[in-house]
């Protein structure tokens, strides 16, 4: 996916840049860390259904600034 660190601290710069830090730490959650979205409830102790949403919009932000960014 989008978030595994390919190019190291470029990439965590870039996405800095893009999301908000509530947003990242979600991504970085589920793709870096490969948590489920009930882990992630758990870690953050909020609703496994609010994770889901909360990752749809900090996916779709990332997709629309990264767009804006290259012209996508």
């Amino acid at each position: 996916m989008f978030l595994k660190y390919h190019h190291g601290f470029l990439e965590l710069q870039l996405i800095d840049i893009m999301i908000c830090v509530e947003q990242k730490n979600l991504l970085i959650l589920k793709y870096n860390m490969d948590l489920s979205y009930k882990e992630i409830s758990n870690v953050l102790d909020i609703n496994e259904s609010t994770v889901k949403t909360y990752l749809f919009r900090a996916r779709e932000q990332f997709k629309n600034k990264w767009g804006v960014m290259y012209n996508e």
